[in-house]
């Protein structure tokens, strides 16, 4: 099973510098919040009338997923641009409709791992 959140994975990738991995963090958190800009993607319906528009912030969504340590999201988002760019709207639906619920796993996976640091 792929992990919500991986802060060794975060904390690596942010050549063990708290700092940036926190910013990292923080960035990814508010792309995530429903209002910001993953708000689109939660909007399956949108697909049909805007899937190229979709599909970029989808991407885009991969390196920040990535950087940040959560590679559950890093990999939806990544079948999400793939069936976006393809023209598979019916997959890409199905896709994010796994999205709030792996986007609530990354926000309890985050705060248990705030917990556990000094």
């Amino acid at each position: 099973m792929i992990p919500p959140y991986d802060p060794a994975q975060a904390l690596a990738l942010a050549s063990g510098r708290t700092a940036i991995r926190d910013r990292i963090l923080a960035g990814a958190l508010a792309f995530l919040a429903p209002d910001s800009e993953v708000a689109p993607l939660l909007d399956v319906a949108s697909y049909r009338d805007a899937s190229g528009e979709r599909g970029e912030l989808a991407h885009r969504a991969i390196t920040l997923m990535t950087q940040a340590g959560m590679p559950q999201l890093a990999k939806i988002f990544r079948a999400l641009s793939d069936a976006l760019q393809a023209g598979r709207l019916g997959e890409a639906e199905r896709v994010a409709g796994g999205l709030p619920e792996a986007i609530r796993q990354v926000h309890a996976a985050v705060a248990v791992a705030a917990t556990g640091e000094t």
